[in-house]
C-alpha cells in the first residue's frame, strides 16, 4: 500500500526497505536482496534523501548498508554532513 503526501510517493514500512535496497543497487551495492515488493526503476530518490532514509531506516541490515555506500562513493561526505 503507498499513500501520497504532500505530492511525494510515501512507501509504509513493509515497501521501505524493498526500495531502499533498489536505490543502493543502482549506487552499486548490490549484497543485499530485496523482498516480496517490487520497486520499479531505481535511482529516483536524491542523495541527500537516500542518506536521510538510510539513517531513519529501521532494518539493521540495509541501515548498516550506508557504510558500504560512503565506502564506495566517499563523494557523499558532503550529503551527509547536508543531511
Amino acid at each position: 500500500m503507498t499513500t501520497t503526501l504532500n505530492n511525494q510517493l510515501a512507501l509504509t514500512g513493509d515497501e521501505e526497505p524493498d526500495r531502499l535496497i533498489s536505490e543502493l543497487h543502482a549506487w552499486g551495492i548490490n549484497y543485499l536482496m530485496a523482498g516480496s515488493h517490487p520497486i520499479g526503476a531505481a535511482g529516483h530518490m536524491s542523495p541527500g534523501e537516500l542518506v536521510k532514509r538510510l539513517a531513519q531506516c529501521e532494518y539493521p541490515r540495509v541501515h548498516d548498508a550506508s557504510i558500504s555506500l560512503y565506502l564506495l562513493h566517499p563523494d557523499l561526505a558532503d550529503t551527509v554532513l547536508e543531511a
